[in-house]
Formats: C-alpha cells, structure tokens, sequence
C-alpha cells in the first residue's frame, strides 16, 4: 500500500467528522514509516486534551488501513500524524523539561519524576537520556496511562545500595 492510499484515508475519515483541511502532505522515511502532516483550523479539536485526540486519529487510521490491506501477514508502515507541528513542538518541550530536570539530578544527586508519559515518549526520554547525559539512569514506574519515568543520578544509586 503506497502513501497515496493512507493520506486519502486519513483525508476521508477527517471529512466524516466535518474537519476542514487546508493543507494535507504525506511523506515516507528511510524506514518506511508515513508521517501525515495536517493544516487544519480545527487543530484543536483533531489534537485533543494533550494529543489524546491525535493518538485516537492515528490509530483509528491505522486499524482501517490495516483493514484494507490484502496481506494481513504482513505488518503494515508506522504511521504518524501530526496538526500544525503539534507533536513537533511537544517533543521538543519534553526534551527542554528533560534537560531541566538533568541538571537538577545532576546538581543535586537527586531524583526526578515525570508526568505520565506515553510508551513513544518514556523512549524518547530514555534514548536522549542515554546519549547526552551518562552518569544518569532512568526507570519507568506505574501501570498504563500513569505509568511515569524517573530520572536519578547512578552515584546517588550506587551509595544507596
């Protein structure tokens, strides 16, 4: 299934719901992921409360591409769908709020915790954790929705232990 056949279902899904798109482009990485970029006046209503509404809108998209697929062995490409550089935007405040609470852990030898984060989040903090800052760990606490990630130094582990 090419690009063509998922910006037309999310185009088709979206004008369901009565949302008017100004712009819609599709891409596809190295990896074969599709990234949907959307230009909407109704982005807030699409986003949601804290993209609740954008991660529904990508996984029903997914399903009923899923659905139209004649294969069903073969696992269909990532899809990612983002309003108005929405989650752009998120990522790169979660990753300022990650270097801020890195630098408090750091000065401190202390322990931070997270909002609840989403498993595509914890991941990103984890990995840019791993990268940029070495004398610290992370750990990801809770169940479902709540599930938080803590960030503490590895020295102020070691001397608990």
């Amino acid at each position: 299934m090419d690009t063509t056949h998922y910006q037309q279902t999310v185009e088709l899904l979206l004008s369901h719901l009565g949302i008017d798109l100004l712009q819609i482009q599709t891409t596809q990485d190295e990896q074969g992921a599709i990234s949907i970029a959307l230009d909407t006046p109704d982005a807030p209503l699409i986003i949601g409360r804290h993209g609740s509404g954008l991660h529904a809108l990508e996984l029903i998209s997914a399903l009923i591409i899923r659905c139209k697929q004649s294969d069903h062995d073969v696992q269909p490409p990532m899809l990612h769908i983002d309003v108005g550089g929405y989650k752009d935007n998120y990522e790169e405040r979660l990753l300022e709020l990650t270097n801020k609470k890195a630098a408090i852990v750091i000065t401190e030898l202390s322990r931070e915790t997270f909002h609840p984060l989403n498993s595509y989040h914890r991941r990103i903090v984890h990995l840019h954790i791993a990268e940029h800052f070495p004398e610290l760990d992370t750990d990801s606490v809770g169940e479902g929705a709540l599930k938080r990630l803590i960030l503490k130094h590895k020295q102020a582990t070691e001397d608990v232990t």
